[in-house]
């Protein structure tokens, strides 16, 4: 199609060349990663978190217990509100700048405060956090942007909750 348009001037051939010298120089690198990826990656982290504080607190039976299916649940639910956050952080022009992984840590964090996920799990995820060098200012920014985020798209009461992330303006 890009070569029918150039109107003979350049081939498939030499499109075709051209992109695989781009898609070089760049290293491959041509999907940035999103907050979403960073979720996807960091979930499994903490559900081993989970895993091991089952294990060492919950007897020798094998069966399986109230307490692991409680943190099952609460992790589930912790990775959805996690989800729904970075889906809602696209709306908002506050995280234009912000790392991909800032948001998806605030994300974890923020979900983790409205379910029940210990401390010393939250504990490790954030040395794990700090071990990458993640930015954890910019994580609190993110993590105050996306509480006011939630509230105003998840209002209590039927209130009405405004937004300032959000201008009605125009």
């Amino acid at each position: 199609m890009i070569a029918s348009m150039c109107k003979g001037e350049v081939t498939v051939s030499q499109i075709e060349t051209m992109e695989l010298q781009i898609m070089k120089d760049l290293q491959w690198h041509l999907f940035p990663p999103t907050p979403m990826n960073f979720i996807d990656n960091l979930y499994p982290l903490l559900n081993a978190s989970l895993s091991s504080e089952i294990t060492t607190s919950s007897s020798t039976s094998r069966k399986r217990s109230r307490q692991e299916d409680d943190m099952d649940r609460d992790l589930q639910d912790s990775l959805d509100l996690s989800t729904f956050l970075v889906e809602l952080s696209v709306c908002a022009y506050p995280f234009i700048m912000a790392k991909p992984s800032s948001i998806a840590v605030a994300a974890m964090l923020y979900s983790f405060d409205q379910f029940d996920i210990p401390q010393d799990v939250r504990r490790n995820f954030t040395d794990i956090c700090s071990q990458y060098d993640v930015d954890m200012t910019e994580v609190e920014t993110c993590g105050t942007f996306l509480g006011d985020l939630h509230q105003a798209a998840m209002p209590q009461d039927d209130k009405e909750v405004s937004c300032p992330l959000i201008s009605d303006e125009e």
